[in-house]
């Protein structure tokens, strides 16, 4: 029986598993640590900072903008937009307003500045701006629709350059202002033409006509001057210096 167990090897402690041999050559393939490890808080703002910044030379540096340097600007897809403020007064008063051409910087540019105006008049009527109304009666919220509108259309008259878009409101307020006088007068000039209609077109004595037995209808004039001779048998016809024709009716049908 122990000649049976002699001829198998022994076991002994000294032969490894693959498992463990495979574990102990990547433990030895790692890199050792270094002697002085960063902390854990400096380990990860390095992660955070990657890649690194590299330090600028001082003679390329641009200069840095002060207060004093953005006063009075602001930035339109990052362009400085120099910022033009409301002038006192009213546009349109020559004695206490101011010019709004002028005011907006276009003074040298009608042709741009007859298309601004241009395009706030076809904005308000698109906004159905009622002119029946003061601009301090308007709505706000349609004031501010034909801003914003007249913005988008010309972006030069944007609120960055026009605070408040002060430049449209004015413009609005001038193109309210003349609709209201267009408005009054247009109104007493019917009047007028109305009460004109109704008057006596010749205020001394008036023409008798008598015929001449041939159809034809004559007028005669009671101060013996000169005879107004009509054709064609309408009695309100009178004849003018030139031989034509005026239809008392027809010439005051409409006052313009």
């Amino acid at each position: 029986m122990a000649e049976q167990h002699a001829t198998h090897p022994p076991v002994t402690g000294t032969t490894a598993s693959p498992t463990a041999e495979s574990i102990g050559q990547r433990v030895q393939s790692m890199p050792t640590k270094p002697a002085q490890w960063p902390p854990v808080r400096a380990h990860h703002r390095a992660h955070q900072e990657w890649p690194p910044q590299t330090e600028t030379p001082a003679a390329t540096r641009a200069p840095l903008l002060t207060a004093k340097d953005l006063e009075g600007q602001v930035t339109v897809n990052n362009q400085p937009v120099e910022v033009i403020d409301c002038p006192q007064g009213e546009a349109g008063d020559g004695k206490r307003g101011f010019c709004l051409q002028d005011a907006v910087d276009l003074e040298q540019n009608n042709d741009e500045y007859a298309c601004f105006l241009s395009r706030v008049r076809s904005n308000a009527v698109l906004a159905r701006v009622d002119l029946s109304k003061t601009y301090r009666q308007q709505d706000p919220e349609i004031i501010s629709l034909v801003c914003r509108k007249t913005a988008v259309d010309l972006p030069y008259f944007g609120k960055n350059r026009f605070p408040g878009y002060w430049a449209t409101r004015e413009a609005l307020k001038q193109y309210i202002k003349n609709q209201r006088k267009y408005q009054t007068r247009l109104s007493k000039a019917v009047v007028s033409g109305r009460k004109f209609k109704n008057s006596r077109r010749f205020s001394g004595p008036q023409p008798a006509y008598v015929s001449d037995g041939e159809g034809n209808k004559r007028f005669e004039d009671p101060s013996g001057d000169e005879d107004l001779v009509g054709l064609g048998g309408n009695s309100n016809a009178v004849a003018g210096p030139s031989g034509h024709q005026y239809d008392d009716e027809q010439d005051q049908g409409e006052f313009w």
